[in-house]
């Protein structure tokens, strides 16, 4: 059954590579890693971001996060400095019709906005932003920090305690069930770790 079901979505949609990802999802170009639903679930809730949010995504990447963000919040500038990224970026925010993300060819560490209600990154230095982004925020606006490793975890927390009045990590785990008579039970394989979620509340 799992099978057919595949071929009948095509190899492109298949659920080994697309993890469950909405529709307009699949039809995104893809060139480097990309932010899970598990992830991006996570950083909307925990960073309170609702219709009213300004946003600044920093490593914009191919724009799954941006995606998101955008359907929810008020605007979302997302800053990509990478040619090939920036130019998937571009592609596939046009294809999704979505007019409240400005997309940048910057370097945002160097962001320029200000009174914004969440700073969002996925960058490997991300430590070196966390004081510009406390003076950016508004008063309870969130840090969030996408980091794959524990050693840019520890320096990028260390950091922001100082200065955040509350911070604290969390790692998402999502498992895929296999559904069947008599023998139901987690997947072989899955995901169980992309990264670590920093959050620091200002």
């Amino acid at each position: 059954m799992e099978k057919e079901n595949e071929k009948m979505v095509g190899k492109k949609f298949s659920r080994k590579f697309d993890f469950h990802f909405p529709l307009m999802l699949r039809k995104f170009k893809r060139k480097m890693a990309v932010m899970l639903p598990k992830d991006v679930g996570a950083i909307i809730a925990y960073a309170d971001i609702c219709k009213d949010s300004v946003v600044v995504e920093i490593g914009a990447g191919n724009g799954f996060l941006t995606y998101y963000l955008a359907r929810i919040a008020k605007v979302v500038y997302a800053y990509e400095i990478r040619d090939d990224a920036y130019e998937i970026l571009k592609e596939n925010i046009k294809m999704a019709n979505l007019d409240n993300v400005v997309i940048k060819k910057e370097d945002g560490k160097f962001f320029t906005e200000k009174n914004v209600d969440a700073v969002i990154t996925d960058i490997a230095d991300a430590y070196d932003i966390v004081e510009h982004a406390y003076n950016a925020l508004k008063e309870n606006g969130a840090l969030v920090c996408y980091l794959p490793n524990i050693e840019q975890v520890k320096e990028t927390y260390e950091r922001a305690k100082d200065v955040f009045k509350e911070t604290f990590v969390l790692s998402i785990i999502a498992m895929d069930y296999k559904i069947e008579e008599k023998a139901t039970r987690p997947m072989n394989k899955g995901i169980l770790h992309t990264a670590y979620l920093m959050f620091a509340r200002k």
